[in-house]
């Protein structure tokens, strides 16, 4: 939107909430791939994330228009909250009444990302060291596994970690700490260079 390229998105959030529908045009152009991705990357089930994605955005409308929205300049942050905590509903339904593991597999997946290689035999190395870190990762208990997730996947800082996650910036930080540990223990388990 033209009128819209220079506004933050706290800007966008409240020219929506003084009814110019265009704002939130800009809002969802904006932040759409970064959350479609996130949600992907959660649910590993390209159909999933894209009902979850929608439901995100109908979510984030009736919050935005029942004043549930503070203006903090982290609008996609909120949004990722949303999923997350969406998605941990749906989760909790399907096990009705079991015990949710945050990250189960049906949640918490890691997302490949391309790294241009110089040869076809540094792509193989490549290939197969990401392989052997997601298998590494899937043994991580579910706190670790997300912060690695959204830490190295997603590149969130810390801060923004802690603020989806609900925990304090201290926790998401020792969860990274603990999740390196025991990658590195359990990769020279299986003599994994």
């Amino acid at each position: 939107m033209k009128g819209y390229a220079n506004c933050s998105d706290d800007m966008l959030v409240q020219a929506y909430m003084e009814g110019k529908d265009s704002a939130f045009d800009e809002l969802l152009a904006r932040n759409q791939q970064q959350l479609f991705d996130f949600i992907l990357a959660l649910t590993r089930d390209k159909d999933k994330a894209d009902d979850l994605f929608q439901e995100t955005f109908i979510r984030a409308i009736v919050k935005m228009k029942d004043g549930q929205y503070f203006n903090q300049g982290k609008f996609l942050y909120w949004l990722m909250r949303i999923a997350r905590n969406l998605l941990i509903d749906d989760v909790r339904k399907q096990k009705k009444g079991q015990a949710v593991n945050i990250s189960d597999d049906e949640l918490l997946t890691v997302i490949d990302c391309g790294h241009p290689y110089k040869s076809r035999e540094d792509m193989l190395v490549a290939e197969e060291l990401s392989d052997h870190m997601r298998q590494l990762m899937d043994l991580l208990p579910d706190e670790q596994r997300e912060v690695v997730l959204m830490r190295y996947y997603q590149g969130l800082q810390f801060k923004d970690i802690a603020e989806i996650t609900n925990v304090s910036i201290n926790t998401s930080l020792g969860r990274m700490r603990y999740a390196i540990r025991n990658m590195r223990r359990m990769a020279k388990r299986i003599n994994l260079i």
